[in-house]
């Protein structure tokens, strides 16, 4: 059976139509849970997994039950959850993600600190865009940044703006005010706040066409 590209469903009417149709399975590259004013079980999660598999990507608009398994979904290349809810800090380490948007969390200065050093040390090597919300005021780059060698825009160092494609839609990010520092190899990551945001950055090619 050939995959759909996109499968986008409330997750309760999609499992109620598969469960009385009898179907095994509907493979897809990419899939959006919509289900506003419910909460996704472990259950329900795994059932839509095992009957979508998707390869590529998933977006999960409905709030986490407060004992999910995030190490589910940690695999997708591109996995975006506006309802991250109380996600432990190591799971956010062991994320496999190359492009990560995810919202409504518990992470702290302190917590993005760790999380730093941990791929200055080599880790998360797959890892291209970390973004997250909640930062409407800016954030303490003296806790941020603790430990953690960086330095200021320097436009023979890398471009201004960083340019992210999460499908198809590609997004240009002024990166001018961003912190830059690098990991143990020496690949050039940035950290920049704007909005309500903040995002990590990791430069594949630092002077994009």
């Amino acid at each position: 059976m050939s995959s759909i590209k996109l499968l986008s469903f409330p997750f309760l009417i999609f499992s109620e139509i598969v469960r009385s149709m009898g179907i095994m399975e509907i493979k897809c590259d990419y899939m959006q849970i919509r289900e506003d004013n419910e909460t996704l079980s472990n259950e329900d999660c795994e059932y839509l997994l095992e009957k979508t598999q998707p390869k590529f990507g998933i977006t999960i608009f409905c709030k986490l039950s407060p004992d999910f398994n995030y190490k589910n979904i940690l695999h997708f290349s591109r996995l975006r959850v506006p309802n991250l809810g109380k996600m432990p800090l190591e799971d956010l380490k062991a994320l496999d993600s190359e492009i990560a948007n995810l919202g409504n969390h518990q992470f702290t200065e302190v917590d993005l600190n760790e999380f730093f050093h941990h791929w200055i040390k080599g880790n998360s090597r797959k890892l291209r865009r970390l973004k997250l919300d909640g930062f409407k005021d800016t954030p303490d780059w003296d806790i941020l940044l603790r430990d953690i060698v960086y330095t200021e825009w320097n436009p023979r160092e890398r471009e201004r703006y960083y340019k992210s494609k999460y499908t198809h839609t590609e997004e240009t990010i002024d990166c001018e005010k961003g912190r830059d520092f690098r990991n143990k190899d020496g690949q050039l990551a940035t950290v920049v706040h704007h909005s309500e945001f903040l995002d990590f950055l990791i430069w594949n090619d630092r002077f994009p066409e």
